[in-house]
């Protein structure tokens, strides 16, 4: 098991959910965060690691990922289970498995309300960041909106730092950095 937290980090100041003494049972005993990432990163490193061992993780991994409910999973967790099913290391067989269940997982989790998107969320792009990811086809037309949201915050960053009179400054830059990135997103979305 890999804790997500250190027990030394109960000595000093933090957020009320990192707390060493709660955090199996608040992050699910780790079985997907951060568990699924570091089999992912394990599997990309096969060559390193014991067959059985990485196969048992793996068998771990797939088998409490099969477990949860498709309707509460949360987006941490979703976010590791796609980082393992992008390892170029994976079986397909349960490459296959585990994509079935974040494909049926992906719409309950994501969030799809632009009023939400400033905050932290599951923002569609986070989900599907590019058309070849795994779950870009579920979250299509979510992709699409979130693009659109990005691409007009992109143009108020801007027109706030040219109407402060900082076009060539760190706002205009930031709006101009900002806007860059939708529009490189939009362009691989496009293609």
């Amino acid at each position: 098991m890999w804790p997500i937290i250190p027990p030394e980090a109960s000595n000093a100041p933090r957020a009320p959910w990192w707390n060493y003494e709660k955090s199996a049972e608040f992050f699910g005993d780790f079985l997907a965060n951060p568990r699924a990432a570091i089999v992912g990163y394990l599997c990309d490193y096969s060559a390193q690691v014991p067959a059985d061992l990485l196969q048992q993780l793996t068998d771990a991994v797939v088998e409490h990922t099969e477990s949860l409910p498709e309707d509460k999973v949360d987006m941490h967790d979703l976010l590791c289970i796609i980082c393992l099913v992008e390892s170029t290391g994976l079986g397909e067989r349960e490459r296959q498995r585990l994509l079935e269940k974040v494909k049926r997982a992906a719409p309950h989790t994501v969030t799809k309300d632009p009023e939400k998107w400033s905050g932290y969320s599951a923002k569609p792009l986070w989900l599907a960041p590019a058309p070849n990811a795994p779950l870009a086809e579920v979250l299509a037309a979510e992709v699409q909106v979130n693009l659109d949201y990005e691409k007009l915050g992109a143009v108020l960053v801007v027109v706030r730092g040219i109407s402060r009179g900082v076009g060539g400054g760190a706002a205009g830059m930031a709006g101009q950095a900002h806007g860059g990135c939708v529009e490189v997103a939009q362009g691989v979305w496009a293609n």
